[in-house]
């Protein structure tokens, strides 16, 4: 399994109060309950002050909060049982786990993303909004009984064909853009730039964390497009018959997803 497949849920709170984590709580026992064997809990948050006499250990209790900040592990059901990571130990593969991640920010889902074979994702986010680009990204839904529906951060067809091709191209695993897969991305970009369309950048990033890029290749992604779109004139295109070729194809790509 791969992130990609991950359940995700984001609670919707304006202060991470107590109400939000029980909710929270909620959610990662019902993804427990769907687990066929022992289920690991992994809560995360971005330092350990964050679990000392707070909103998440009124809901918990001082007392495992206490044995959590220790490096205890704790019973949480039947078959499921806690730990606490913060984004300084969150380091280790956490394959088959599900995360609870509390008082999130955007480095802290960075770093969710980067891990592969997550059951699950729990999160809610320490200011209102401050998870807008992860939930772009992702789409997640507020109750796992809620059926989703995946929507793309790029409405032009055109441009995910394109990128949908990129990413087939780029070996992912490398964390970050070689040589050759950056001058494939910035051929790609210059295309779509040449021919007008239109995307913001952090779009171009959410799209990408959103079907498998790591975040710095996404970054890395963002700053050509970014550089590439900014430009006064359009970007020069070269070998222009086979860019030519490659913008047809795209095109009738597009058109035929559309139909289906």
């Amino acid at each position: 399994m791969n992130n990609k497949e991950a359940i995700r849920v984001l609670i919707e709170s304006t202060r991470c109060d107590e109400n939000a984590i029980i909710a929270g709580f909620q959610q990662v026992k019902a993804l427990c309950e769907q687990c066929r064997s022992a289920c690991d809990v992994v809560v995360l948050v971005p330092a350990l002050a964050n679990v000392r006499r707070t909103s998440f250990s009124s809901v918990l209790g001082e007392e495992k909060a206490k044995k959590l900040t220790k490096g205890s592990m704790i019973s949480f059901s039947e078959k499921s049982t806690l730990r606490l990571k913060t984004q300084q130990t969150f380091k280790e593969h956490h394959s088959e786990s599900i995360v609870f991640a509390v008082y999130a920010n955007m480095k802290m889902m960075d770093l969710i993303d980067e891990k592969s074979g997550l059951i699950g994702i729990v999160t809610i986010p320490f200011v209102e909004g401050g998870l807008n680009s992860w939930e772009q990204s992702w789409s997640p839904v507020s109750n796992i009984e809620e059926a989703s529906v995946k929507r793309s951060p790029i409405a032009d067809p055109i441009i995910v064909v394109a990128f949908e091709g990129l990413t087939s191209f780029v070996n992912l695993s490398n964390g970050t853009l070689n040589s050759s897969d950056k001058s494939q991305t910035d051929k790609i970009i210059r295309i779509l730039c040449h021919k007008d369309h239109v995307a913001r950048a952090e779009d171009i990033r959410s799209w990408c964390i959103g079907n498998g890029w790591p975040p710095k290749m996404a970054d890395e992604v963002k700053m050509l497009w970014s550089r590439l779109y900014a430009l006064t004139n359009k970007p020069k295109v070269s070998e222009k018959q086979l860019a030519n070729e490659m913008y047809k194809r795209w095109r009738s790509q597009s058109q035929s997803k559309n139909k289906n």
